[in-house]
This record gives structure tokens, sequence and C-alpha cells, in this order.
């Protein structure tokens, strides 16, 4: 691991520089009804110890985001045609396929949506553990297999060295994920990129792995990019918050002010289209659909499904602007009205 343990960034004094800044992101993919937009000019910053969320409605672009952090972006159809993604300085776009090839894995690692289809059903988990580890060190077979034990202890796996000799299909699905967090996390990386890290998973489980992500970030001082559509993952373990839709940053804050005062729209209908454990909130769904991103629409991509909606969201894309000095929006309309009951 990078070797610092701590309870994520301060929040006073000067910032440190950050671990990740990606300036002008676009990636765009080619398809039968035209060029597709996927991810329009998105920037952003991640430090150490700092847990950034990116949500939003599938197909809004998170994982197409966390894909080309990583150079994964499938080429063809998909490719990355402007901005630089910069991890301590470095331009990884820049960097040769070998040296990217040596990075992932080693400082920046990522959780995949499915562990089912992302561990290779023909080997073991310690087969597949050593190998990652051999891939990026000089380790002997049986320093490796004693690495891969004490994580899988380490993410609270019970039994790791005789887990280690399973198959995937022989464990359950928060065992399958538990695994997939060890090795990710084999080689010490200082980031970690998790794509809906508890899809699927009951609730009993989903809480386990998220207060094992928590345990992680604080003692590793992990920066943590967490790709969700769930708003309720996003409370327990996020310092920030991006909003995409249709592949437009349109709202980024702290959590808690997103959570207290959300200014789009979109945020808003996205927090009243989540169900409610209690049963005190009415779910309401967002009405109509995303639009196409071979033919955008040329003004507020949401503007088609917003209730607030005026001509001008239609004519023209707003500027981002600032709600308070963390907290920007991407809307004409932005804080008004409040979040309905």
């Amino acid at each position: 691991m990078n070797g610092n343990a701590g309870s994520g960034p301060s929040r006073s004094g000067e910032r440190e520089a950050p671990l990740l800044a990606v300036e002008g992101l676009r990636c765009e993919f080619r398809t039968p009804a035209g060029r597709a937009i996927a991810v329009h000019d998105l920037s952003f910053s991640l430090r150490e110890g700092e847990v950034l969320a990116l949500v939003g409605e599938s197909g809004s672009g998170k994982s197409v985001t966390a894909l080309s952090l990583l150079g994964l972006l499938p080429d063809p159809p998909g490719r990355i045609t402007a901005g630089r993604i910069l991890y301590r300085g470095r331009d990884l776009r820049a960097l040769s396929r070998g040296a990217l090839n040596r990075l992932r894995g080693s400082e920046i690692a990522m959780i995949f949506q499915d562990p089912m289809t992302s561990l290779d059903p023909a080997f073991t988990v310690g087969d597949q553990m050593t190998e990652v580890l051999r891939q990026h060190e000089k380790v002997s077979p049986r320093a490796a297999r004693e690495r891969a034990v004490k994580m899988l202890a380490r993410v609270h796996i019970p039994e790791p060295a005789t887990r280690l000799d399973a198959f995937p299909f022989q464990l359950s699905g928060g065992l399958r994920q538990r695994v997939m967090i060890a090795m990710a996390l084999l080689c010490g990386p200082s980031l970690l990129l998790a794509d809906e890290p508890t899809t699927a998973l009951d609730v009993t489980v989903q809480a386990q792995i998220l207060r094992l992500l928590r345990e992680l970030r604080e003692e590793y001082r992990l920066a943590l990019l967490l790709i969700t559509h769930d708003f309720g993952v996003v409370r327990q373990v996020a310092d920030e918050v991006m909003v995409l839709y249709a592949g437009h940053l349109l709202e980024r804050a702290p959590a808690d002010a997103l959570f207290r005062a959300p200014a789009h729209p979109y945020t808003r209908d996205l927090l009243t289209a989540r169900p409610d454990p209690s049963g005190t909130r009415r779910l309401t769904p967002i009405p109509g659909l995303p639009p196409n991103l071979a033919h955008p629409l040329p003004g507020c991509p949401y503007a088609n499904r917003c209730g607030e909606a005026g001509d001008d969201c239609w004519a023209d894309l707003p500027a981002a602007h600032p709600v308070s000095a963390d907290h920007t929006v991407r809307c004409f309309r932005a804080g008004s009205p409040p979040l309905r009951p």
C-alpha cells in the first residue's frame, strides 16, 4: 500500500496537489446512427484519501469515464478525442502501452461491476491473485501465495488459505466481491476505481462491503472513484459527488451539501426517484427517456424531461456556475424550487 494511514484528506489549510486531475475529457463512440459523444469535456480532480462518487442513470457516462482513465475504452468503437488525464502529474494518455500496463494494477486498480464475469472460472482464486502479483513484482510463488492469503484475511474472508484454492463459482456473491477488492489492493495502489461495487448484493452484504471500503480508505489513505446509481451508497461513503447526465457534468458538490440542497432539477429528480425505506416519502419516477447521444439536443440535455425547462433551456447549454465555493451547477434555474417532499 502507499503506507499512509489516515482518515481522509484534511479540510483545513492548504490542500495537497491532486493525485488525479482530469482536464477536458471527451469520449466518443462510432455507431450506425452516427457519432455519439459519451463524455463531454469533463474536468475534475481527486486527492489522496478522498472518495468521489459519479452518479447518474445508465448511459450517463460513468463507466466510460472510468474505463478511459485506465486506457480500457474499447477502440473501436470508442475513443478519447480530447483531454488530459494526469496521475501524479503524468499524462496517462501520453504513456506507452507497456508503461500504462505497469501502472494498472500496481498504482491504479479497478473493481469491476460483476465479479463473476471478471474472475476467470477456469482458475482458482489463488491462481488469479498470485498472477497479479507476479505480473507487477518479482516475488516467488510461495511469497505471492502468502501475500494473497494475508490480503484475503484483510478483507474479512474467513479461512483465507482454504478460499485461495476455491474456484469463483464455489463462492457466494459477497465473497467474490471481496476477492475482487483483495486482488485490486494486492500491489498497493493509491487510486481505486469501483464500478457499482455493491450491485446485486443483498442489503446485509452491501453494508459489509461499504464498511470494508471505508476501512481501507482510512487505513491506506486510498483515493476512491466510486461509480454508482445508488444514492444510499453515496451517502455512506462519498466526500464529493458528481452528477452526470448524457455525458455532461450537471452538478458537483460535497455529499452533505448535495443531499441538503441539490441545485439541479435532475439531481432533485434522482433523489425523489429513489426508494425511501422509511415509507415517509413518495417515490416519484422521472418521466421520459434520456436523449439519443448520436442526436443530442441543442440546449440542456435534460430539457426534454425537466419540469422547470424554459425556452432558454432548449436553445442553449447553460455554463457551469458556482452555488458556493465548492458547489457548482450547470443550470439556468439552479436551486429553485426546493426538493419535493
